[in-house]
């Protein structure tokens, strides 16, 4: 009984939950208010056939109809009209019965507004209102097709509204007409068909004037002043939007006002005439009271102010840009508040938070200006190459769309890194694609941006004159755009050039004009450039105090600009774009320390370098000791750690999709992830390092000093040999326990060639020609040795004559510069020796930096003890058809067998890679193939035999694996051999890596490719020691300022003190032999890696076989060498 007595009240409470339905009735009005996120339901009744007509005045709100008929499907949506205008709406009925009107705000937060709703018609059609009812049908068509992402479909839109306007004009329904003729036009400009759309709205404006409709006379006049803007005909534009904002003003409709000044200051401002455009956004903001329109106003005004050197201001009113359109929910807006805001970031010299809003932006909207922006970031920190592949992108993206202006800004930028790079060739290309749009669009901002880029490459080139003729053209037309950054960046290249010609009077007056410009608008980066053009006329005319005074400015500026910047990728492509300061800086301590030999300078000089030197390295050593995760939101690292896995899982995916025509698009989504982990991730890493508490204090680590060196570092048996190569000279300190002296050496330009020459002919044997005789290697590699012998000598003669009897026996620690890196001193002649090499009298050790060393000691004697004395990982299988595949007991059979050697050699992801860094490095000529090294086996057995089994780790063959090298368990041996091939990869450093088992005991595929980014990762707590004896192990990326980037400093980052590497291919057989007696001197006679490394290259070099430096020299110890 209870339940059947629930049944009513739940049904009632239903009836009184439903909104109130009204019937609408001929002639009789309804006056209503509605407001975003309400509706308002009417019915009407109708027999068949009867034509309904319904009119809705619009007085303080847009709204959008649907008709429902008695079946309850939708009949039509239609929003034909804007607020303060009529709509009218009517059908024709194809069933009696009941019909439904739902009336809706057209914007979902819509303010309260009033409108009127009347019944006007309901009888038996007339030939008018058959009229009518086709009018708004090829309406309602039109209006689906312009919504269709086809270009076909979108014309057909056109053509079909205006058969809509023909019919509504017969009927004297000229606001219908001109409305339909409007819509035409705006789906015309969407196609680019600018001539097309100017004359529809030219229709339109014929209609709304012979009706007196002025409103729609202004709004006509408005979209035709835009078209023609769109089609750059600016003045024309001008013209017609004056003619608009005169309408409006008679109107007295300041919302309407607003609107098109904010039109007007657009074009101003795409004309360059940033001080009206100011002024024009600043009188529609007072005017603009609608949200939307108002903050488009800003956004406007806060480009201005960019624009204008206000950089300050800029921010400011982008990021309550930023806040107003999160407000509104307005998700494209929202990105481009981000990429407007991170524009104006880079102004100030903030790139870490410019780069931060940019990546947001893209995460929202993938839009071809946010790429180009990005890679103008990207350009100035000198990281090249991700700058290209966000202009690319841009470019890409901005044709597809015909986005003609971020083309425009693209082709710009893209110039300036081809210049950098350099590869004059392209960049003129660019700039000769850009000019004619930057003409067409008459954007004079642009077009002078580019005289002025002209200007770079030729001056870059050695044509300074014709660089002047740019720099000439540029500076009249940024003066008349008031465009201060633009000449200050004109002025200090002219100072450039002028300095060039020797009219250095000349240089410094431009130097100067460009200072006074740069300061006034607080562009640091080009104030740095000029304090640095200034520093290299005073010092070239030996005013060195001034000349210091001015290139310290520029360093205190780069410092502080460097120190933003969280990446350590991005910290070390800057410092090398800005290395060219360091080298003045250097050169001009040198020579004043020359004439003041007690002044210190010369020590100053030193420290300069250091401070210089390998940077990024310092700082990530010093973040490696430091767990700089503790303390930060554990979400966050959480967040870090599920991206990496994500990002690797979906490389792994796309790798195993590569080259499979079938899995293209599969490819390509993938791509896309791909790219927004890596941005998310990339992002994430940053958000830690910014809110670790530890961080900030790391990342100013102290420069070591040479009373510093000389108290604590070097030892009475050692010096230090720190070599700088300048442009127009070089430098060496020599550093012992009690002294510092200094030598000057010639330019980078005379020692490089010579150490390319030397590794070049020192490493003949690694080289293949084709179809050569036996007889003709032999005599190709005679005379590559007597030539590497000429060039060591040489080298010799240069960097180590100056100190000559000086060297003694000692101990030599080599921080070379440059190309210098890949040299082994050990293989240069001792000065006055008759041909000796170093190592026969010195140890030899390299080192990034002393101040690298420095942090290398402080966290040993933090260590714990090793509790294990060797790990060796040699002899791996690379391929299915390897042998010791075939000796595994329960091997597959045939059949399965081949399947498995064509998986193997296939689409296994990480063989995908290895392939990949292979080919990018040139080494691949044919089929890829990875050859066993069998005397790896013999050198390891060698090795583990001089230690008992307790105190020892073996993984051969199938155990020699990417998850061994990877266990923590190989933290607690004290030394870490690994034998096997190495990788180096130039182009993309994070391919380099080390090659261990590829396979597994059945000969499926398995990754075994350790990559050193993976490097980086290990734990290695307690190792004193990694030996790679691998091909090309000490090598890497040649980062200037930083050094060579690869896998020393990420075993060094994983806690190794100490490597022992090499710097080129070797024989495996030779190498077996040195490893064999370096281990023997090392764990059984106690020496040092150093000392034990020495006596195994001199015992080589005795041996006739391996006496060539080929043989034995590759090998070098890196780091710790106590």
């Amino acid at each position: 009984m209870l339940r059947f007595l629930g049944l009513p009240l739940i049904f009632i409470s239903i009836i009184f939950m439903q909104p109130e339905i009204r019937l609408l009735e001929t002639g009789k009005p309804v006056e209503r208010e509605l407001a975003g996120g309400e509706s308002h339901q009417y019915r009407l009744n109708a027999s068949q056939g009867q034509f309904i007509h319904v009119t809705i005045d619009q007085r303080g709100v847009d709204l959008t109809s649907t008709l429902a008929g008695p079946d309850g499907k939708t009949i039509f949506e239609l929003d034909l009209t804007g607020k303060g205008s009529r709509e009218s709406l009517v059908w024709i009925a194809d069933q009696a019965g009941e019909y439904r009107l739902s009336i809706t705000t057209s914007e979902k937060n819509a303010p309260r507004g009033a409108y009127s709703i009347t019944l006007t018609a309901l009888r038996v059609p007339n030939e008018q209102d058959r009229a009518r009812f086709l009018a708004q049908n090829e309406y309602i068509a039109a209006a689906d097709l312009a919504e269709a992402k086809e270009k076909e479909s979108k014309q057909k839109a056109v053509e079909g509204f205006q058969k809509a306007a023909e019919i509504w004009s017969g009927l004297n329904e000229s606001g219908m007409a001109a409305m339909t003729l409007m819509l035409a036009g705006d789906v015309g400009n969407g196609l680019r068909n600018y001539d097309q759309s100017i004359d529809l709205y030219t229709r339109a404006l014929s209609l709304y004037k012979s009706s007196g409709d002025r409103t729609g006379e202004s709004d006509a006049l408005r979209a035709a002043g835009q078209s023609y803007s769109s089609s750059g005909r600016k003045e024309k534009a001008v013209t017609y939007l004056e003619q608009a904002l005169s309408i409006r003003r008679a109107l007295d409709d300041r919302e309407g006002q607003g609107d098109v000044l904010n039109d007007l200051g657009v074009i101003y401002f795409e004309l360059g005439d940033k001080r009206r455009a100011r002024s024009i956004y600043e009188q529609a903001l007072d005017l603009r009271k609608d949200q939307r329109g108002r903050v488009t106003t800003m956004a406007n005004l806060g480009r201005v102010y960019r624009d204008l050197g206000e950089s300050r201001k800029a921010i400011k009113i982008q990021q309550d840009v930023l806040s107003l359109r999160r407000a509104l929910k307005d998700r494209a807006g929202e990105a481009r508040a981000l990429t407007d805001l991170g524009n104006a970031y880079a102004d100030t010299g903030d790139v870490q938070k410019a780069l931060d809003s940019l990546s947001r932006a893209l995460t929202i909207q993938k839009a071809p200006s946010t790429y180009a922006i990005s890679g103008r970031l990207y350009y100035l920190i000198g990281a090249h190459d991700e700058a290209l592949k966000n202009l690319d992108e841009a470019m890409r993206l901005a044709r597809s769309a015909g986005n003609r202006t971020a083309e425009l800004d693209a082709l710009n930028t893209a110039s300036l890194v081809y210049w950098s790079i350099p590869d004059y060739k392209r960049a003129i290309e660019m700039l000769d694609t850009a000019l004619p749009i930057a003409r067409q669009l008459k954007a004079r901002s642009f077009e002078a941006a580019l005289m002025n880029n002209y200007g770079r490459v030729y001056s870059s080139m050695g044509d300074q004159r014709k660089a002047l003729e740019y720099y000439s053209l540029a500076l009249p037309i940024l003066a008349e755009v008031s465009n201060k950054a633009g000449q200050a960046a004109a002025l200090n290249n002219s100072g450039f050039a002028w300095e060039s010609l020797g009219d250095k009077t000349k240089g410094l007056d431009f130097h100067r004009r460009a200072l006074k410009l740069s300061e006034a608008i607080h562009d640091q980066r080009r104030e740095a450039r000029t304090h640095f053009g200034i520093a290299r006329i005073e010092s070239g005319n030996n005013r060195l105090k001034d000349a210091r005074r001015e290139v310290e400015k520029s360093i205190n500026i780069v410092e502080s600009f460097r120190s933003k910047l969280l990446s350590p990728d991005l910290r070390a492509d800057y410092r090398a774009s800005v290395q060219q300061y360091f080298d003045l800086y250097i050169d001009i301590l040198m020579r004043m320390g020359k004439r003041q030999p007690r002044s210190g300078l010369i020590a100053e000089a030193l420290r300069a370098g250091e401070r210089a030197r390998a940077r990024s390295m310092v700082e990530l050593l010093t973040e490696a000791s430091a767990d700089i995760r503790q303390g930060v939101d554990t979400t966050l690292v959480e967040r870090e750690s599920d991206l990496q896995d994500r990002v690797n899982n979906r490389l792994l995916e796309q790798l195993q999709t590569a080259g499979d025509k079938d899995k293209a698009a599969q490819f390509a989504a993938l791509s896309k992830e791909i790219e927004q982990l890596t941005a998310d991730l990339r992002e994430v890493k940053t958000e830690i390092r910014r809110k670790s508490p530890r961080y900030a204090a790391l990342m100013q680590p102290q420069t070591i000093s040479v009373v510093e060196m000389q108290r604590s570092l070097l030892d009475a048996g050692s010096m230090l040999l720190e070599y700088w190569l300048g442009e127009e000279r070089s430098y060496l300190w020599v550093v012992t326990k009690s002294s510092l002296r200094s030598y000057t050496l010639p330019a980078r330009g005379k020692i490089e060639p010579l150490a390319r020459r030397f590794y070049e002919q020192a490493t003949a044997r690694n080289q293949s020609k084709p179809n050569e005789s036996n007889q003709k290697k032999q005599d190709r590699i005679t005379n590559a040795d007597n030539d590497a012998a000429q060039a060591a000598a040489e080298l010799s003669h240069i960097l180590l004559d100056p100190i000559g009897k000086g060297l003694g026996s000692k101990r030599l620690i080599v921080i070379a510069d440059g190309a210098l890196q890949y040299i082994p001193f050990a293989a240069l002649p001792e000065p006055g020796s008759s041909g000796k090499p170093l190592i026969v009298r010195h140890e030899t050790v390299n080192l990034p930096s002393a101040s690298t060393l420095s942090i290398l000691r402080r966290e040993m004697s933090r260590r714990p003890q090793a509790s294990k004395t060797v790990a060796v990982l040699a002899d791996p299988v690379f391929e299915a058809d390897d042998e010791r595949v075939k000796q595994v007991p329960g091997k597959p059979d045939t059949k399965d067998k081949k399947d498995a050697e064509k998986q193997a050699s296939g689409n296994d992801p990480s063989r995908v890679l290895l392939v990949k860094s292979f080919k990018d490095t040139n080494a691949a000529q044919s089929e890829f193939r990875i050859p066993r090294l069998p005397n790896t086996r013999r050198e390891a057995e060698a090795i583990l035999a001089l230690t008992s089994a307790d105190a020892r780790r073996t993984d051969f063959d199938f155990s020699a694996s990417r998850a061994a090298a990877m266990s923590d368990e190989l933290g607690r041996y004290r030394i870490i051999h690994i034998a096997s091939h190495g990788f180096l990869n130039s182009i993309n450093p994070e391919l380099s890596g080390l090659v261990l088992s590829m396979v597994d005991e059945k000969g499926a595929p398995q990754n075994g490719f350790l990559l050193a980014s993976e490097i980086y990762n290990l734990k290695l707590p307690a190792t004193d020691l990694v030996v790679l004896s691998a091909c090309q192990t000490g090598l890497g990326k040649e980062v200037r300022g930083e050094g060579l980037i690869g896998l020393t400093r990420g075993f060094m980052y994983a806690g190794s003190p100490r490597e022992v590497v090499s710097m080129w291919n070797v024989s495996d057989r030779a190498t077996a032999d040195l490893m064999g007696v370096f281990y023997h001197r090392m764990l059984k006679e106690g020496l040092s890696p150093a000392a034990a490394l020495r006596a195994a290259q001199i015992e080589l070099i005795q041996m006739k076989q391996w006496k060539a430096p080929y043989y034995w020299a590759a090998f070098t110890l890196q780091g710790e060498w106590k």
